[in-house]
């Protein structure tokens, strides 16, 4: 008798718990409906409905995406569901779990093709960045004068003979300009001499050189066609895994797109752009963190893919000097010219020219020889810079090199003439007023011829 009402009063204890976590969940107060099923499942383990209720409300009755840490739980919960569960009941749980169960899987199964599509995206652009490098080597081999005809370091040259002149022009009509043109001058002679001996008595063997560098220029040639066949095998293996990504987004739930933002996001390009920089600019605690979360690669391969593709021989001489090497690593990864830069040269042009009919109609102060000159100086200094030698690693730099040489080159001329003609030269006349106005009415024109040395030299290195 007392066992008969021990069940009953634990009977009836069970349908309040019902009915409470019922109440709540009816109420949307989903997290007390929890704890009552909880509560249930945990002292009557037998009845279904406390497993069923954490099972539901947890999946919100299927529809919420669960990560598989948080599936694992569950599981417990749906085998004590399947154990307290009628015979007729445990097929359609069964039915719905599983269904449920490869649902969550498929969500996986997108992030792990992200992973791979971002890493193959990486893959790609590192072997284009080796195609990059290899031309650029192949640009500075060839401008070594190996077979006689090409003269290294023209430019350097003309710009060491323009300090020269100066100098001679200083020591001619000689006043405290001499304490820029000496060291300048010095510094001429001392890059004609460079120019003259490495051009004309350190040539070698032009037959062992024209040689070498036909071998150098076919190994190269033939590192690139096998680096382009990875480039088209990685490119082929994105566009599989793209399929099967859209392939898996069509089986996931709808009601699961929400929940798994990160993953719908087409961003595999953006991140692998990121990473790539990243790499390139050497952050390499935070390239390593970041190439794990996104990837399934590790750095070491990366690594050993880059030492693959640029295992290749590039010194002609066993005693070629180390500039040489280090030119060649300079323009390595030049960034794009942006819609930005075109933008700065359009508005930089305006200032030009403005400035220009504003010198037209305000040249009293000005000396007109001088002018023609330093303006003869300004163009032949932009047009003659030498990208190679220079600052390239973004179009911003060159600009900022070219502008400044060019200034620098303008002004001297003028007040070397100036000075000349008049016997006289007032410091903030020619080292402030004169520079002011040089840099901008010609501004924009060394933009403008910065532009396209920039994007020839950007071409041709991406060739």
């Amino acid at each position: 008798m007392k066992k008969k009402k021990k069940d009953t009063s634990d009977l009836r204890a069970l349908r309040r718990l019902k009915k409470e976590a019922s109440d709540f969940k009816a109420a949307g107060k989903l997290k007390d409906a929890l704890e009552v099923c909880e509560k249930i499942a945990d002292v009557y383990p037998k009845s279904s409905f406390g497993h069923q209720g954490i099972i539901e409300i947890k999946t919100n009755n299927y529809e919420k995406y669960l990560s598989d840490e948080e599936l694992k739980d569950l599981k417990k919960e749906y085998e004590m569901l399947i154990e307290s569960a009628t015979k007729n009941e445990k097929v359609e749980i069964k039915r719905k779990f599983d269904e449920y169960l490869d649902d969550c899987r498929e969500v996986e199964n997108l992030r792990k093709i992200k992973k791979e599509i971002t890493g193959k995206m990486i893959i790609k652009k590192i072997h284009e960045n080796s195609i990059t490098t290899i031309n650029e080597r192949l640009v500075t081999i060839n401008t070594r004068g190996v077979n006689g005809k090409k003269i290294k370091n023209v430019y350097d040259f003309l710009n060491g003979l323009f300090l020269i002149a100066c100098l001679i022009f200083n020591l001619i009509y000689h006043n405290y300009l001499l304490l820029l043109t000496v060291p300048f001058g010095i510094f001429g002679i001392i890059t004609v001499y460079s120019f003259i001996d490495t051009n004309f008595f350190k040539k070698g063997s032009l037959k062992e050189k024209r040689q070498k560098l036909k071998n150098i220029s076919k190994n190269a040639k033939s590192k690139i066609e096998e680096i382009k066949g990875l480039v088209k095998e990685t490119e082929d293996s994105i566009s599989f895994l793209n399929e099967q990504k859209i392939n898996t987004i069509s089986k996931i739930p709808s009601l699961f797109f929400e929940q798994i933002k990160d993953v719908m996001d087409v961003n595999e390009e953006e991140v692998s752009s990121k990473l790539v920089d990243e790499a390139l600019n050497k952050k390499e605690d935070t390239f390593k963190e970041k190439l794990e979360l996104y990837t399934n690669l590790k750095t070491s391969q990366l690594e050993e893919m880059v030492n693959k593709d640029l295992e290749l021989e590039f010194n002609l001489e066993n005693k070629e000097n180390e500039k040489d090497k280090t030119d060649e690593n300079k323009i390595l990864y030049m960034k794009k010219v942006s819609l930005g830069n075109y933008v700065m040269v359009f508005i930089f042009l305006l200032v030009s020219v403005t400035s220009l009919f504003t010198l037209i109609f305000n040249f009293y102060e000005i000396n007109l020889l001088s002018f023609i000159l330093a303006f003869v100086t300004a163009v032949m200094s932009m047009l003659i810079y030498n990208i190679n030698n220079g600052r390239h690693a973004s179009f911003q730099e060159t600009v900022n090199d070219n502008l400044l040489s060019c200034i620098f080159n303008t002004t001297l001329v003028y007040d070397l003439v100036y000075a000349s003609i008049t016997n006289e030269l007032n410091i903030m006349y020619g080292f402030v007023q004169m520079p002011l106005t040089f840099l901008f009415l010609f501004i924009g024109f060394v933009m403008l011829v910065s532009l396209f040395k920039y994007k020839y030299l950007f071409r041709r290195l991406n060739r």
